[in-house]
């Protein structure tokens, strides 16, 4: 345990000191941001120290364990000539009573690993003892024994970018209170990414960001602030939704109720989460979504064949130039309850043979909670190659998209009836629709700022009528089985 190899390195080094109670109490808001920032009370993490280079540059966080040791994340790697800065808020001032202390020695953990990012820790001895005072005082370290369960709040801090694309890390020391997350939780994100060394936090419209790694991740135990994770990776995009989803590289333009049948093309590569699912010869008859790198979602009636390949980060399928990725089909989970005649529960997980490479065209879209509420009139999206007229002769080689009104329940029974069960959802009668081939696709709308699979394009109009609502197997009521599949297998 990391735990352990800690202790082992500081046993020779200093005696213990009172921890995680700092003389300047912090003020946290319930839900607050590094991205999107919310500013920290002065001096209330004390523990907080910034790494800098020899110019100055603010590269990573860290926490002080005692008055000789610093705790980092191996992946910052600091060099013999950078600089460990105690006390300082706003890093913009040279007012502030600040310590500037260079590196003595730094122990990397002997397993790190930098390609799965595994065992991120490495300890800094400084060249000199830091003087504990009112604005430096250290972090107490979790026990090898100690339990922070899910759901639980904790705090995290640094200097990191407020958001992905930020010029500049901020000034002022931010803050962000997270509810930690179980790693049964985390792997629905990050999947098998996720090891027993790591412990995840967020995805509750908080974040933390570049600049904050090697910075603490600290919860309260018996009134005491205690170290429980290091910063170590997560969304590219500094996603607030989800440790990693929702979040397009590149961003959709969406022309405000554009057409699948009729058709606009999305601007390429904007939905990473689309797939294609194509038979042997290539031949595309249904849609999906990523959902992490191993799980893709798409409909029940799409029942793919164990012969049947997954493309990914396509868009012009009349192309040969894209870097797609061509995964076969490992296995296939329908739902258990789903009824060809009635097309109920119409959802279908597929495991990659092999995992998806993510990428700036390669991501996961988050799914919704059972708790989530997406009301009748909310503007949300579909996408995919279906039809772009219910006669036309073939699918369109290019992606495209429409942006649908969703229906209530009781709206959309005045076009389909008592066709229409808890377990769907509709959107469109207002000039567009999704059509053939697009079946199996997303339909996603934006919560916290990030985008959410809401609904399963499923069935609808045999002419693809843009007066009369496709219907969708609705995500929030199949969540539960989508995790609990997922984390069965």
């Amino acid at each position: 345990m990391s735990v352990l190899w800690i202790l082992s390195c500081l046993a020779l080094f200093g005696a213990a000191y009172g921890c995680g109670v700092p003389d300047i109490p912090p003020v946290i808001t319930g839900y607050s941001r590094i991205v999107n920032g919310e500013e920290a009370r002065p001096h209330s993490w004390p523990w907080q120290v910034s790494l800098q280079d020899s110019t100055g540059f603010h590269y990573c966080g860290g926490s002080l364990v005692n008055e000789w040791w610093v705790v980092t994340a191996a992946h910052c790697d600091p060099w013999s000539s950078d600089r460990v800065v105690l006390g300082e808020h706003d890093r913009s001032k040279n007012t502030e009573d600040i310590q500037t202390i260079n590196i003595g020695r730094t122990f990397k953990h002997p397993n790190y690993n930098s390609f799965t990012i595994n065992n991120d820790i490495l300890l800094i001895k400084l060249a000199t003892p830091a003087q504990l005072n009112t604005h430096v005082s250290p972090v107490c370290l979790a026990e090898t024994t100690d339990n922070f369960p899910g759901g639980m709040t904790c705090v995290t801090s640094g200097w990191g970018l407020t958001r992905y694309n930020a010029a500049d890390t901020p000034p002022l020391l931010q803050q962000a209170a997270l509810p930690l997350l179980t790693n049964d939780e985390c792997k629905t994100h990050w999947g098998s990414n996720i090891t027993n060394i790591m412990i995840c936090a967020g995805a509750s419209g908080a974040s933390s960001c570049m600049g904050d790694s090697g910075g603490p991740l600290v919860c309260e135990k018996n009134g005491a602030w205690t170290l429980v994770g290091i910063v170590s990776w997560g969304s590219s995009v500094c996603s607030t939704s989800s440790p990693g989803c929702g979040v397009p590289a590149i961003p959709p333009v969406i022309t405000g109720y554009s057409r699948i049948v009729n058709g606009e093309e999305a601007r390429p590569h904007s939905w990473p989460w689309q797939v294609s699912l194509q038979d042997s010869t290539g031949f595309h008859y249904c849609g999906g979504s990523l959902v992490n790198e191993w799980w893709v979602v798409t409909a029940a009636h799409c029942d793919p064949w164990s012969s049947d390949r997954v493309v990914l980060g396509e868009h012009d399928r009349s192309s040969n130039a894209e870097a797609i990725q061509t995964i076969n089909v490992g296995k296939t989970f329908k739902h258990p309850n789903y009824n060809s005649f009635t097309i109920n529960n119409d959802i279908l997980l597929v495991k990659l043979a092999t995992p998806a490479q993510l990428s700036a065209h390669v991501s996961p879209v988050c799914l919704a909670e059972t708790t989530d509420s997406f009301p009748g009139g909310m503007k949300c999206v579909t996408s995919g190659w279906g039809l772009t007229r219910y006669n036309a002769a073939d699918t369109p080689p290019l992606l495209q998209q429409a942006a649908l009104p969703l229906l209530t329940n009781d709206e959309c029974k005045t076009h389909w009836g008592s066709n229409i069960t808890d377990i769907m959802i509709c959107a469109g009668a207002s000039g567009v629709s999704s059509c053939m081939g697009d079946s199996g696709g997303p339909l996603v709308c934006e919560k916290n700022g990030a985008w959410t699979l809401v609904g399963i394009v499923s069935w609808g109009s045999s002419v693809c009528s843009t007066s009369t609502p496709a219907v969708y197997a609705r995500v929030t009521e199949l969540r539960a089985w989508v995790d609990q599949t997922i984390a069965a297998n």
